[in-house]
């Protein structure tokens, strides 16, 4: 069987095309540990190289990664344990040396915040822009600003 040329490249175009998966990448400094009402807390920060897919198939693909690091972390020796995720920018990246203090300003960069407490995922929001725009332990979309 031939194909003509433009039945070909439209097979190759869509038959090769992949979707970008995304990456979790430590942002300097990963944890900040603090104690507040006689127990221990953290706080690991990450920045995501690619574009996360605002759709099931990409909220599942953070889920992974997130339990994946989550799964070598002693949480329940924490009160709470949480993990804000960013997107990479110029600033936020490989290159990032400010701290947690200068994460301030970058809350429309943040895309996924998740809390453990005491060893328990209680909260694992997926970000855009600023609004929580899904739940990934309810499975439910959601539209509210994260404070």
């Amino acid at each position: 069987m031939k194909l003509s040329p433009i039945l070909l490249a439209v097979t190759l175009f869509f038959g090769c095309k992949q979707s970008t998966a995304v990456r979790l990448e430590p942002l300097s400094p990963i944890s900040y540990t603090f104690s507040s009402d006689s127990l221990t807390n953290r706080i690991d920060y990450f920045y995501m190289k690619g574009d996360l897919a605002f759709d099931k198939k990409g909220y599942g693909q953070l889920k992974e990664q997130i339990v994946r690091y989550v799964d070598q972390v002693p949480v329940g020796e924490y009160g709470l344990y949480s993990i804000y995720v960013y997107r990479e920018t110029d600033v936020l990246g490989e290159t990032y040396v400010q701290g947690k203090a200068g994460l301030e300003g970058h809350r429309k960069d943040m895309v996924s915040y998740i809390r453990y407490t005491k060893g328990v995922p209680d909260i694992f929001y997926v970000i855009k822009d600023g609004e929580v725009v899904y739940d990934v332990l309810t499975e439910q979309g959601l539209s509210f600003d994260f404070e």
